[in-house]
């Protein structure tokens, strides 16, 4: 599919997206907002197969000994 947003929106959908596989608290409404005008479509391909692939096997990794207190 052609990616019908520029380099710099893309990679700005990446900053946003990939806020959501940090295991911080996250503002889903506001994050929501920031790439809200950006086509439905082209969220859904640039999430599955750009944003996921990279930041998902963070949400596998054992919590780091710093994070279990």
């Amino acid at each position: 599919m052609e990616n019908p947003v520029g380099k710099a929106e893309q990679e700005f959908i990446w900053v946003v997206m990939s806020e959501f596989f940090v295991d911080n608290e996250i503002d889903h409404d506001r994050e929501a907002a920031q790439i809200s005008r950006f086509p439905m479509n082209v969220l859904k391909e640039i999430f599955f197969r750009e944003v996921a692939p990279v930041c998902g096997p963070n949400m596998l990794t054992p919590a780091p000994a710093v994070w279990a207190g």
